[in-house]
């Protein structure tokens, strides 16, 4: 239950009403954390070994750029590939046709943020009445973008040009024993003396489905020395020396228990 684990209530107290969720290893522990969204103050809930969250927001400095902001759409992303997750919020009026401006917020490494739109584009000085959003490497190029859906107005694509010279990862699973989108496989990647730590999920997010694929920043390093992945089943797969700045498709070992995926005729 939620009360047991610590995020059934806000860090003052509140059982506030919460948009979305979105969940990454904040603070690069190996532990997945989880960042909500809300009408009110939002929260970081920090894992523990315990499995007992405590919700971070004020210390992490996300609450003094977002706490006259209503948010709604909530993402972890590495938009600069340096290998901790970063934050995009879809800010937006609960009762009008008003806008608020969008917030992204640069990771330290430690889980705590800072505010990075003034040098990330003029878009981060519009206000726009942002609902959904969603993370995803729009063009292959590496670099994580964002779609953001507004109330009254058209969806909009912010294309991401600002992690320069920093290598990255994108990992593409296919189960044959497990669920055939791998849901569920835990992922180590070590490179460049670091490990990084993923879970393949469903990534639902508020109103949005996004990109299921798992992105890794690698920042300087060039190789990755150690893939290991636990599949569902149970199963673990090692792959080793894996040049970076790739999308590299792995398929669980054994014969698929699932039905061949349709071809796309050429044109259709």
């Amino acid at each position: 239950m939620g009360w047991q684990r610590g995020v059934a209530f806000n860090q003052f107290g509140d059982a506030a009403g919460s948009m979305g969720a979105a969940v990454a290893d904040a603070n690069c522990d190996g532990l997945p954390d989880i960042l909500v969204t809300r009408f009110g103050q939002a929260s970081l809930y920090l894992n523990s070994k315990g499995g007992f969250f405590e919700d971070r927001i004020t210390a992490s400095g996300i609450l003094d750029v977002s706490s006259q902001l209503v948010g709604w759409g909530g993402n972890f992303l590495d938009f600069d590939n340096d290998g901790d997750p970063d934050i995009f919020i879809a800010n937006g009026d609960p009762h009008f046709l008003k806008g608020m401006p969008p917030l992204l917020l640069e990771n330290r490494g430690d889980a705590t943020f800072t505010s990075v739109g003034p040098r990330a584009g003029p878009f981060f000085r519009t206000v726009v009445n942002g609902r959904g959003s969603g993370a995803l490497d729009f063009d292959n190029d590496g670099r994580q973008d964002v779609v953001i859906t507004t109330l009254g107005g058209p969806a909009i694509l912010l294309r991401n040009e600002l992690a320069p010279g920093h290598h990255w990862l994108t990992l593409q699973l296919e189960g044959t024993q497990s669920n055939r989108d791998g849901f569920g496989a835990l992922v180590q990647v070590t490179a460049g003396g670091r490990t990084f730590t993923a879970e393949a999920r469903c990534p639902t997010v508020y109103v949005f489905q996004q990109e299921k694929r798992l992105h890794l920043g690698l920042g300087s390093a060039k190789v990755v020395e150690r893939i290991a992945i636990r599949w569902p089943s149970g199963q673990r797969q090692e792959l080793t020396q894996v040049t970076a700045d790739q999308i590299l498709m792995i398929r669980e070992p054994g014969e698929s228990r699932w039905p061949a995926r349709p071809s796309r005729a050429a044109g259709s």
